[in-house]
Formats: structure tokens, sequence, C-alpha cells
């Protein structure tokens, strides 16, 4: 008799369910990237791991932007969902042209909340004091295969609240957090159009490894050629630290 159980997609990550009879072997395809890599999910693969489990502990934490306000920095958690259609409903359209995924629709950010799984993407918000969030940021892990030790980072924050720090105080947990996993290298990607992105990236150090002509299309439609930067975990750290010390001797007066 078949049971439903979760596997993921090797290609793209996403967990899925399908019809499971303990020894016997059927193909499966992604609905999603089409891929027919796909791993049944066993019981210990759903387990935090310890570096996980440290990480949920050591929050949450306080820190002040640079305008002076306090802010509450913490992972994602499930009853976060209504609050995270609101934050992303709030993006204008000009900056959600370039996200990965159509961040207007529900159905999509119900599917990141019902999947939710610290052991595959760690995601930390940025909360105001009201419970409003204002700061999204993510460190995509495989625990598996030849890519484990690198993560991809994806920070999205509130405009209003840019040139604040807060895309760097992010950037600093995410960056915590992969030296905690023992991660080597964090890469991002983005359309070659990104200015403002890739420029921030690049002040953080991070170098342009590879163009793929033509990779990616925007909401709109058009086809864009897709940037892939890559920086060093320890020297990254290092180089945030020091933009985020500078900016608060700015602040000071120091």
């Amino acid at each position: 008799m078949a049971e439903e159980r979760d596997f993921k997609c090797m290609r793209c990550g996403a967990v899925l369910k399908f019809p499971y009879t303990k020894g016997v072997m059927e193909e499966r395809r992604c609905p999603k990237c089409g891929s027919n890599s796909i791993r049944l999910i066993k019981d210990k693969d759903k387990a935090p791991n310890n570096e996980t489990k440290y990480m949920i502990k050591e929050y949450p934490k306080k820190v002040i932007l640079k305008g002076g306000e306090q802010v509450v920095l913490r992972p994602l958690v499930k009853n976060d969902k209504q609050k995270l259609i609101e934050f992303f409903s709030r993006i204008p359209l000009e900056d959600r042209m370039f996200l990965k995924e159509d961040v207007t629709d529900k159905n999509v950010i119900e599917s990141w909340i019902k999947n939710l799984d610290y052991n595959r993407v760690i995601p930390i918000i940025a909360e105001t004091e009201d419970k409003k969030i204002i700061g999204d940021a993510t460190l995509h892990i495989r625990t598996f295969g030849w890519r484990r030790h690198v993560g991809e980072i994806r920070i999205v924050t509130d405009r209003e609240f840019r040139r604040q720090h807060l895309g760097f105080l992010l950037a600093k947990e995410i960056f915590h957090q992969a030296l905690s996993l023992k991660l080597e290298k964090v890469l991002a990607e983005m359309m070659e159009n990104q200015h403002a992105a890739i420029n921030v990236f690049k002040a953080l150090g991070f170098v342009k490894e590879a163009v793929l002509k033509n990779h990616v299309m925007d909401l709109n439609g058009n086809k864009n050629n897709l940037i892939i930067m890559t920086q060093n975990v320890a020297s990254l750290w290092e180089k945030i630290s020091d933009i985020i010390e500078e900016g608060y001797r700015d602040m000071s007066g120091a």
C-alpha cells in the first residue's frame, strides 16, 4: 500500500509529496523545474542538526539602525505568514522585477512557510517594535553533494529603511550563520541591470565569476543576463564587520 511521503528535488530544492512504496522504484519529476533527480527525505534528514539548534537559541537579537531605531533580528517562524505577505506587498514593482519568485502571490509565501526547514534555508527577518517586518535575508544551503561548502544569500529590505545599515546588519547575521555551518564560500545571483545590488556586493568584496547570457526572465518576460558573484566567507565576515564599525563611527562622530 503506497503512502504519501516527502521528497526533495535535487536541482531546485523544492519539497514535494509523492506516493511511496518501500522497495518499489518509480520515476518522479519535479513539477517546478522538470528534474527527475528526486530524493526521499528520510526522518533523520528532518531533524535539525546541532548548528541549527544553536542558531535558533541565540535569537532574538536587538540592533540599532543608523537612524537610531531599534529593531529585532530573529528567524522566520510559521506564525509570520501574514506579516511576510504584508512586507512583500510593500516592495515596489521596480524592485520585485528582479526577485526570483512572484512574492505578491500568497501561494508562494504560503509554500515558503509550509516548507520552512532551517536545514535547507535559514531565514532571518528584521522586525520593528510594532512587529512589522522590514527586512528578510536568507541563506540557502545544501547538506550533501558537491556544493555543500557553498551557500547562496538573498536580501530584501523595506525601501523606507534603506540607507539605515539594515541590509548590512542582516548580511552580518547571514554570514555569521555561514561561519557557524562551516561554509567556505557564499554566492549571490542577480540580473545584469541590477546595478545597485551589484555595487553593494562589490563593496562587500564579492567578485564577478560568471555571466550567463539571456539566462533569466523578469516579470515582464524580458530576458536578462545572470551575474554570479562570490566571496570567501571568512574574508566577507571581516569585511562587513569593518563596514558596520565604520558606519557607527560616522553616526557617533568618533
